[in-house]
């Protein structure tokens, strides 16, 4: 299912993956459950970053409906 997909299927730009990974989240569910907010007090991950992901997830969504 989409929650238990590894992070590296969101495709990020490799700073946002890491700075992800370095929060502790390892999946595609784990970082579902974040804000934009939430996002953004993540370190290395500003404006630009918070988008990419947050598309990131409404592209995996939508490939798999």
């Amino acid at each position: 299912s989409l929650h238990e997909m590894p992070l590296q299927r969101l495709m990020l730009p490799i700073r946002a993956h890491n700075a992800l990974r370095r929060c502790g989240y390892e999946n595609v569910g784990s970082v579902m459950t974040l804000s934009r907010g939430d996002l953004l007090l993540i370190n290395n991950i500003g404006e630009g970053g918070a988008d990419e992901i947050m598309a990131a997830i409404e592209n995996l969504r939508e490939e798999l409906q």
